[in-house]
């Protein structure tokens, strides 16, 4: 099927997983840095909605860096700072689309062309994960049939559980991408690697 087929009227939102500490990076709030004055945050929302333009978003964590906030709905992982799987729990409740974008919120390089890849490559399995160059799955970079996450995560121990806990209960395909496609912001080093700005 031709990625226009496949994406028009397409019924996809966004999961943006942005309430990590950031203590590789001095606690610096990581979805307000910014790559060509864009912040993380809304370089993730972008590329899905260049897919499903005003598409319905669900941010797990901090919004800073989202200047616009219609239709964004705004929560926290319970308890905070319990992790990405269990954020994912959290805002995979409030998902009504057939398919949702499941991102962190502080990739650099994530554009439109790779939610058409991985919403292209799900087909008949619950998920479509993007893969790096070196053959390590990124969990937080991927399209899922809503109905099958919110499967996984009703059965699942979430709390202080990486994203890989969900991952390991459902089937999922590889879409191998660029490094930097798939690259997120840790530290000093990441951030200096693609243009990140961490001086404000």
């Amino acid at each position: 099927m031709s990625q226009g087929s496949r994406t028009d009227h397409l019924s996809l939102s966004a999961l943006l997983v942005s309430g990590g500490k950031a203590t590789r990076l001095g606690g610096l709030t990581k979805t307000a840095l910014t790559v060509d004055g864009v912040p993380l945050i809304k370089r993730a929302l972008t590329a899905v909605r260049g897919v499903s333009p005003h598409c319905r978003a669900v941010v797990v964590g901090n919004t800073e860096g989202l200047d616009d906030l219609g239709h964004v709905t705004h929560l926290r992982e319970d308890p905070p700072f319990s992790g990405p799987a269990a954020a994912i729990a959290t805002g995979v409740a409030h998902v009504t689309t057939e398919f949702v974008a499941v991102l962190a919120a502080d990739l650099p390089r994530i554009d439109a062309h790779t939610i058409r890849a991985l919403v292209d490559a799900v087909g008949e399995s619950d998920c479509a994960v993007a893969v790096d160059p070196a053959g390590r799955a990124q969990y937080l970079t991927a399209v899922w049939r809503a109905r099958a996450l919110a499967e996984v995560v009703s059965t699942a121990e979430v709390a202080h559980r990486p994203a890989r806990t969900l991952y390991d209960r459902c089937t999922w395909v590889p879409v191998h991408l660029e490094q930097a496609t798939t690259a997120d912001i840790d530290t000093f080093a990441d951030a200096q690697c693609f243009g990140v700005d961490v001086e404000g």
